[in-house]
């Protein structure tokens, strides 16, 4: 849902943010909402976040520790 709003802002911020959507040829509307949106995600933390688990590695080629030890995720739940 889009909603109005009146904004109050520097006339030297608001002639930078005109320059902008002329160099762009866009309207100035447009120029404003994506700032709005960008200060919007970062204060939500970022853009949309990574639906997989992410880690911090210790600087070694998962893919070569993987090949190295290929039993290692099932070991200790398999019986023999």
């Amino acid at each position: 849902m889009m909603r109005r709003t009146t904004l109050t802002a520097e006339a030297e911020d608001l002639d930078l943010f005109r320059r902008e959507a002329k160099r762009r040829r866009v309207s100035l509307n447009q120029v404003l909402k994506e700032l709005l949106h960008e200060a919007a995600d970062a204060r939500r933390g970022g853009r949309a976040r990574p639906r997989f688990g992410t880690f911090k590695g210790s600087g070694e080629p998962v893919a070569q520790l993987s090949a190295d030890d290929e039993d290692a995720p099932a070991r200790g739940r398999l019986r023999s």
